[in-house]
């Protein structure tokens, strides 16, 4: 019986993973189409620098920094949302969930995980480059 109990704790871990790895990858795909849209709507005015005489590092320049400050945006108001989540799983933690004599635990969580923040906003800039 205990085994069968960790089985089923690992492979829904597992599944965890698999799905904040998913997201993960959705949210650069997302990342990655909005500033392909940006640039395809500013096309006619790269021309048109470009035609001014800007080099293509000044034109390459504009639109990374146009990348970087959306990934720094969305990056500050995720950091904010996840402290929030952070604090509610927490809180969820230490009172169980569940009802009745099917209470549970969940597995403690701390409000701010600064190695997933830090890998999920690395990830997002390398999307946005």
């Amino acid at each position: 019986m205990a085994t069968r109990s960790r089985w089923w704790q690992r492979f829904a871990l597992l599944l965890c993973e698999v799905f904040a790895t998913l997201a993960i990858l959705l949210a650069g795909i997302g990342v990655y189409a909005m500033l392909s849209y940006s640039v395809e709507q500013r096309r006619r005015e790269i021309g048109i620098r470009l035609a001014l005489g800007a080099t293509h590092s000044s034109v390459l320049g504009m639109v990374f920094r146009n990348g970087l400050q959306l990934a720094a945006i969305g990056t500050g108001i995720g950091l904010l949302l996840e402290a929030g989540a952070g604090r509610a799983l927490s809180s969820l933690s230490r009172a169980g969930v569940g009802c009745g004599a099917q209470r549970t635990n969940v597995v403690a969580a701390r409000p701010v995980s600064t190695w997933t923040n830090e890998n999920f906003s690395l990830i997002m800039v390398i999307f946005t480059t």
